[in-house]
């Protein structure tokens, strides 16, 4: 599943172009040669794709998975004509699948499985799973773009800190999976239990950094993190408010900046897998 629409998906796609750590895709593409199978867990419409197969040498054939068939013929469309990094055209098929289990997933002839912006939604069993059909399947992860739960202000405000925790407790409440999503510790969690696999593992940050060419974005992320924390936290309702009126006057005038920390990871099979 995705729990992203097709608005939202275009709203941070220039965030998240900019944020990505190009030395771990650099070092995955160092150490993949020949032709490769990619599957793309939670596809959407199909930016990692766009922006991994140019970086990859060939040839290439990716899967894109996400339960929402209409993001997936977007996808289709706009990975129409991609190449990979020698030039030569990339294969793209699409599966439409609720991703509350990988079990129905064919990894079998992966060389790599990616997704992006998706740990932070799932659950410890959903990613021990994940970690675990990876390693049978022998081949390489890269998981890009976990929120890690750093949100940073400025100018800051008094109550940045009281907001971002109910924020990130409320993320992690949320059940998209069916179990309490990981949110903010998706990452670090990860990155344990691929090494624990015996895998070789990167991480480096990826966050966003926005300025007043993000006003669409910072409205966003705005009006999303007040609803969530008066839904976690009600009785700062009227704190929160007031923090959110404060940050729209600063987007309004050009003067609000923010960071909003994201964590990329790569693993690659070791000596143990």
């Amino acid at each position: 599943m995705t729990a992203y629409s097709s608005d939202w998906l275009d709203l941070r796609a220039g965030a998240d172009g900019a944020a990505r750590a190009e030395a771990l895709a650099a070092r995955l593409a160092a150490s993949m040669a020949g032709p490769c199978r990619i599957v793309d867990l939670g596809a959407g419409s199909g930016a990692n794709a766009r922006h991994l197969a140019p970086r990859l040498a060939g040839p290439q054939r990716w899967q894109l998975v996400d339960h929402d068939a209409a993001l997936l013929e977007r996808a289709r469309a706009q990975c129409r004509g991609l190449v990979d990094g020698a030039g030569r055209p990339v294969a793209v098929a699409t599966t439409t699948q609720d991703l509350a289990t990988t079990a129905n997933i064919d990894f079998g002839e992966a060389d790599l499985v990616t997704a992006s912006a998706l740990l932070d939604l799932v659950s410890e069993r959903w990613l021990g799973e994940l970690v675990e059909r990876v390693h049978q399947a022998g081949c390489a992860a890269l998981l890009v773009l976990s929120y890690d739960g750093r949100i940073e202000w400025h100018p800051r405000d008094s109550a940045d800190a009281a907001l971002r925790t109910a924020f990130n407790e409320h993320q992690r409440a949320q059940c998209h999976f069916g179990e309490p999503a990981l949110g903010s510790f998706a990452a670090a969690r990860a990155i344990d239990a691929f090494m624990r696999a015996g895998y070789e593992v990167e991480s480096a940050p990826s966050d966003w950094v926005l300025d007043g060419d993000h006003a669409q974005l910072l409205h966003a992320l705005v009006d999303g993190w007040v609803a969530a924390a008066i839904e976690q936290e009600p009785a700062s309702a009227a704190r929160f408010a007031r923090w959110g009126a404060l940050r729209r006057e600063q987007i309004a005038a050009g003067g609000l900046r923010a960071t909003v920390g994201h964590r990329d990871l790569l693993a690659l099979p070791g000596a143990q897998s």
